[in-house]
């Protein structure tokens, strides 16, 4: 008898599983072809990539939108919309119409450095003025747990620093200086990141002696100008030759000297440079479009009525 009742049940319980794995099957069909409705139109032609420039990125939100409606969901944008406006810059910076750097020296000396000869912004520099006395700050890092630090002992604030690229070579054990994060601790944007947290008004890049080594060359605006500015200060480059000028008229050193005290000790030898002042504006020109995001909202039920 047990093994009749075991034959008998298990029938039913076969075809409930069977019309259980069609259901679901028609279930996924379903799901893969309004999937592919909605891949087949966002990627058409007619949608041209949803580039920001494009009229297909407003046909791509137009359809996202009625989907949304078609679902239920409540527009989740501005005035009633399901669309949330904002700017997105497209393309790279462009100099503006006025970039200037002039320096006032220790003994009197006035200078206006030629753009693009003597000195030229970061494509990726904030636009700006600032008017403040220069200090020299080596490479420009404050790597605490390297134990190094450019800033210690150095007030930065509201001073243009000037700053060496790159990084010392080795660090006091005779590795690379920071290891497998070599290049993100002396990358531009980590150097800019560190002198607006010691509140400098204004960056002015040198080329390292490894960098100038064939020629001591401005970097080109478009190295950095596809990037966003990573502080809101103002930031260029100049040429070896002034940094050396200004130290030696302010503290009697040479550039090269420093750069192998530097190296050699592994320990920073920053310093004001007396005397000597700048004043910057740079001014660049991002272009930007309108473009939106789309939302929609789903409001929860039951215990969750209070979610979204």
């Amino acid at each position: 008898m047990a093994g009749f009742l075991r034959r008998r049940i298990g029938l039913p319980l076969s075809l409930l599983l069977v019309c259980f794995s069609s259901g679901l099957a028609a279930e996924n069909d379903v799901s893969v072809s309004r999937l592919r409705k909605d891949l087949q139109y966002l990627t058409s032609d007619e949608c041209e990539g949803r580039g920001a420039q494009t009229n297909g990125i407003h046909k791509a939100a137009d359809y996202i939108a009625g989907e949304f409606q078609q679902l239920g969901l409540k527009p989740g944008g501005a005035n009633g919309t399901y669309f949330q406006p904002f700017k997105m810059r497209t393309g790279r910076a462009t100099l503006g119409a006025t970039n200037r750097l002039a320096m006032k020296g220790s003994l009197g000396q006035e200078l206006e450095l030629k753009l693009d000869t003597h000195f030229r912004p970061l494509g990726m520099s904030a636009v700006g003025k600032a008017s403040a006395p220069i200090v020299f700050v080596g490479y420009g890092l404050s790597e605490k747990d390297l134990g190094y630090d450019d800033y210690k002992g150095i007030d930065a604030a509201g001073k243009i620093v000037v700053v060496l690229r790159k990084t010392p070579p080795l660090d006091r054990n005779g590795t690379p200086f920071g290891g497998g994060r070599n290049n993100q601790i002396g990358s531009l944007t980590s150097k800019l990141l560190t002198a607006q947290q010691h509140k400098a008004a204004g960056v002015l890049f040198v080329n390292d002696r490894d960098t100038a080594k064939k020629a001591d060359a401005l970097m080109a605006f478009e190295y950095t100008a596809q990037e966003e500015p990573s502080v809101d200060i103002p930031s260029g480059q100049i040429l070896r030759s002034q940094l050396e000028a200004m130290l030696q008229s302010s503290v009697g050193g040479e550039l090269k000297a420093i750069e192998q005290e530097i190296e050699s000790s592994v320990s920073p030898h920053s310093v004001l440079l007396t005397g000597w002042s700048a004043s910057m504006d740079v001014q660049i020109t991002r272009k930007t479009v309108e473009v939106k995001n789309v939302v929609g909202i789903l409001e929860g039920r039951g215990p969750l009525a209070k979610e979204i």
